[in-house]
């Protein structure tokens, strides 16, 4: 049984330079990237035909597999998982993700659900990647009211493999704000540090005095405080009052705490570390810069957003610090477009501004990826930044000119800068992204130092 991803994964390299055009001099091998993005259909199996990946696939290898309140069959299930990859050499650099399931973990699915004759359906897709850590999210089903959903969390530090239930665990209990839970590492008195996943939620029945709820999973440790819910540790959450809706667009974690963005307003953090007992968690909020808050409901009918926040904005945790970037787009001035940047002050609860990026100096940089299309600095719109943990930024560069295939292909560049030097670092292609933006992954996620490449079953060299 097959699981595909409904994302796939793009290794970038760099492109062949143009003659009698500035390139950099070398690229950096260690500035690669993945590029996870949404796919409007499952990608071709391209199996053997026995039914196994074919030469293009290569298996991630996990040093461990685990799973925590995953009814009776957990550890045949979870034991029977082996995730594959594309291969990154192959010519065609789109990537699918996919899941095998031995013949052994589809009997314990069917067992769980009760269903052994019946033909399950599963489906997954990737929910976050943060620091080192990826989220999936994996459904079977029989049918619409029989199903089981889990989180499969791969860590790339050590390559394991977690497998946790999702909530609701039962028809009271919902997620608030997002399904996404928050991936944190906790360590306890120097020990290696363990995997936490965070996720707020809320009681639907009205009649509960404490609605609103903080769930915590700790895998590899049971709680003897608050309310056990399976694998769940569910505590009062105490949410700021806020005018108007919040929605979480990022989540991270940093120094002990744990952040919901919403790139139209603000963060929303609670700090776990002084949580104890049956304590409420208290949440704080922290609004964006002054004149960057969007709020959709004081804007006029005819300048209501069309445009998600995230294709000009992102927030997240580098550096040792938290970091804001808003591209800003001057009316009918393309050439003016700026690429902003601020760095938090959680102490003063205060956002400090940097020196932005003017995009026309970008262009300088990068004009040689599009002289063979003949785009000029106005035909170039840099869309979609997204932060990686060194500071550097990526930005997807859409070529704005009408496409002139039929049908079109979407088709975009993206690019790796240093933010100081505004230099490129790395650069590639990107497709079939609009659905969602750009979710990137170092190009060694799943080759980490202890666990390399030669840990993955070799090539078969035709003779």
């Amino acid at each position: 049984m097959d699981l595909i991803y409904s994302r796939s994964i793009r290794a970038l390299r760099p492109s062949s330079p143009r003659r009698h055009h500035r390139r950099p001099s070398a690229m950096d091998p260690a500035k690669a990237f993945m590029v996870m993005e949404v796919l409007l259909k499952d990608p071709d199996r391209l199996a053997d035909a026995d039914g196994a990946p074919g030469p293009t696939w290569e298996r991630i290898y996990c040093s461990r597999k685990v799973a925590y309140g995953c009814g009776k069959h957990e550890r045949k299930l979870v034991e029977g998982l082996t995730l594959y990859v594309r291969r990154r050499d192959h010519p065609n650099l789109t990537s699918s993700m996919t899941i095998r399931l031995s013949d052994e973990a589809g009997r314990s699915v069917k067992a769980e659900l009760g269903a052994s004759r019946s033909r399950v359906e599963s489906l997954g897709f990737v929910k976050i990647a943060n620091q080192g850590l990826l989220v999936l999210h994996v459904t079977f089903r029989v049918h619409a009211l029989s199903r089981c959903e889990y989180y499969l969390v791969y860590d790339s530090t050590d390559a394991s493999l977690y497998m946790i239930p999702c909530l609701p665990t039962d028809d009271e209990l919902v997620a608030s704000f997002t399904s996404t839970p928050v991936p944190r590492r906790v360590g306890d008195g120097g020990q290696d540090p363990q995997l936490q996943l965070v996720l707020m939620a809320h009681w639907i029945w009205p009649h509960q005095r404490d609605r609103d709820l903080l769930c915590l999973c700790t895998p590899a440790t049971s709680s003897s405080s608050g309310i056990v819910t399976d694998t769940w540790v569910t505590r009062v959450r105490r949410f700021p009052h806020l005018p108007g809706s919040f929605k979480a667009d990022l989540m991270f974690s940093f120094e002990g705490k744990v952040v919901w963005a919403d790139l139209s307003r603000g963060l929303a953090y609670c700090d776990l570390r002084g949580v104890t007992g049956n304590s409420a968690v208290q949440f704080d909020f922290i609004e964006l810069p002054y004149g960057y808050q969007i709020l959709s409901e004081d804007l006029p009918e005819e300048d209501e957003l069309t445009e998600p926040p995230e294709m000009n904005r992102t927030i997240g945790c580098v550096g040792g610090c938290i970091k804001f970037i808003c591209i800003d787009r001057p009316r009918n001035h393309p050439a003016n477009v700026m690429v902003r940047a601020w760095t938090l002050d959680l102490r003063r609860m205060e956002w400090k501004a940097e020196k932005g990026l003017l995009w026309k100096e970008l262009w300088k940089q990068v004009e040689f990826m599009f002289i063979m299309d003949h785009a000029e600095l106005w035909d170039v719109e840099p869309r979609y930044p997204v932060l990686m943990p060194d500071e550097t930024l990526c930005l997807v560069l859409r070529d704005m000119r009408p496409r002139r295939r039929e049908p079109p292909v979407e088709v975009d560049r993206i690019c790796r800068f240093d933010m100081r030097s505004k230099r490129p670092l790395w650069d590639g292609i990107v497709r079939y992204y609009d659905t969602m933006w750009p979710v990137i992954l170092p190009a060694n996620f799943f080759t980490t130092k202890g666990f390399r490449e030669s840990k993955l079953p070799a090539r078969k060299r035709k003779r």
